[in-house]
């Protein structure tokens, strides 16, 4: 009969390889020495003792990992090889939900650094769970100023930099202070949009030692980076704000609407410029949680439909939508702003081109339809402003849009159903980038599709 178990001493527990089965463990415990005071079997927990030092071994079945607790001054058998940074790290960008979790595990006993980074990758994660633990993660962190520069040590991560660096802005730590070198690294980022935003939270958070790095950062000036002159000019307006919140001089006179940007309103500003702010201030919003809906499944990787096809969930919420920039030839789209009550699903990936006809006909045999042009913009944009799906700096392409779509920059732009009766219409696609833009085109013309079910 098995030994009654003792409650593992309050150690962090500390996961090991995942190169390393239970097999493999067992048999380099006992050649160490080791003896299982329980039938060393699968998946435990097992107490393991050699003389007066006492270890736990068990599978979680769960994540799959092999977690190993131990007392406070014993020493980690040879032969254990603890998960490294790197694989933790790979476990923690994976796409695979459970992965995720697995590295959420094996980062509570790591070095800080790796835990930081961790946390970096899952701050804009899909999963609301893994944001509040990636939130959990930097709290805990907060007390030593090296991880939080850690996050921005890495490179590239741009999405998630942005979105750590608006909810520093948004929550604003009780000691500002330990985001300082971490916004110092921001500030000397080649790419504009995480310099600007890393200015933006220096001034909120009133950091005053970072004035100097304000002062010489590269601002956006052209088209060709993202920008409208207008929008161009706001941004300079912006680091005027910044700076003289930092001690700086007063200056010239600050445009109407600017120094409230640095509270969290960009609505103070002109119409054309407030999705521009927002976008470069504002964090995008934890959305609730996928709900159920027949013939959808949930898998590691997230909703899917029975033919595996995978979704992605638009949440309920505020969107900022339309556009001031529409190019000749599109379909007039002003700036406003739309709340979804309920939200919906759509196809992650875009399918096949097809003509409007068959894509409808294809998206009502599924139970679903085509995406109308508002539902395509949330999905592919989010609810920030931004321009592109990638953010606003037009010289960093990506093609993940902040709810997970991806597939949105290539092929031959999407269909979107415009109502009845109306002309059809596509969007997205390697001409296309910005989401805002819809386009008329021949329902006789050949195009990916994606299909949206609503609950």
């Amino acid at each position: 009969m098995p030994s009654p178990h003792r409650t593992p001493e309050p150690t962090i527990p500390r996961v090991l390889t995942r190169a390393l089965g239970w097999g493999d463990l067992v048999t380099r415990l006992l050649a160490a020495g080791w003896s299982p005071l329980d039938p060393p079997t699968e998946p435990g927990p097992v107490e393991w003792r050699m003389g007066a030092a006492t270890l736990w071994i068990l599978r979680d079945l769960a994540t799959r990992n092999l977690v190993m607790r131990h007392g406070r001054d014993a020493i980690v058998p040879a032969g254990l090889a603890i998960m490294r940074p790197d694989e933790i790290i790979g476990l923690a960008r994976s796409a695979n939900a459970l992965d995720r979790l697995a590295a959420a595990q094996a980062a509570e006993g790591s070095d800080p650094h790796v835990a930081a980074v961790c946390a970096l990758a899952w701050i804009a994660d899909p999963e609301l769970a893994m944001v509040e633990r990636a939130l959990a993660t930097l709290e805990r962190l907060g007390g030593d100023p090296a991880p939080a520069a850690a996050l921005f040590a890495v490179p590239g991560w741009r999405r998630e930099k942005l979105q750590v660096m608006r909810r520093w802005m948004r929550d604003r730590p009780a000691d500002p202070t330990w985001v300082e070198s971490a916004l110092a690294r921001a500030l000397a980022d080649p790419d504009w949009e995480i310099a600007v935003t890393a200015m933006l939270a220096a001034g909120t958070l009133r950091l005053t030692g970072l004035a100097r790095a304000v002062a010489h950062i590269r601002l956006p000036q052209t088209r060709a980076e993202g920008v409208t002159q207008d929008e161009a000019h706001m941004i300079l307006a912006l680091r005027d704000a910044v700076l003289r919140g930092l001690g700086g001089p007063a200056g010239k006179a600050l445009p109407l609407g600017v120094e409230a940007v640095l509270d969290g309103d960009p609505d103070g500003l002109p119409p054309s410029l407030r999705d521009t702010a927002a976008a470069l201030g504002q964090p995008l919003p934890v959305g609730t949680p996928p709900e159920p809906a027949p013939g959808i499944t949930f898998g590691p990787a997230g909703p899917a439909l029975a033919d595996c096809t995978l979704l992605t969930w638009v949440p309920p919420g505020t969107y900022r939508l339309g556009t001031v920039l529409a190019p000749r030839g599109t379909v007039p789209n002003p700036p406003h702003r739309l709340t979804l009550d309920r939200g919906f699903y759509i196809d992650s990936v875009p399918r096949p081109p097809v003509t409007f006809a068959a894509a409808q006909a294809e998206a009502r045999r599924l139970g679903g339809s085509l995406p109308t042009p508002d539902q395509w913009e949330m999905a592919t944009r989010g609810a920030d402003g931004r321009r592109y799906p990638w953010g606003m700096n037009a010289g960093m392409p990506g093609d993940l849009s902040p709810l997970g779509l991806a597939g949105l920059t290539r092929g031959p732009g999407e269909w979107l159903d415009p109502g009845p009766d109306a002309r059809p219409l596509i969007a997205g696609g390697a001409a296309s980038p910005v989401p805002a833009n819809r386009l008329p085109a021949l329902a006789s013309e050949s195009r990916s599709h994606r299909v949206v079910f609503m609950l």
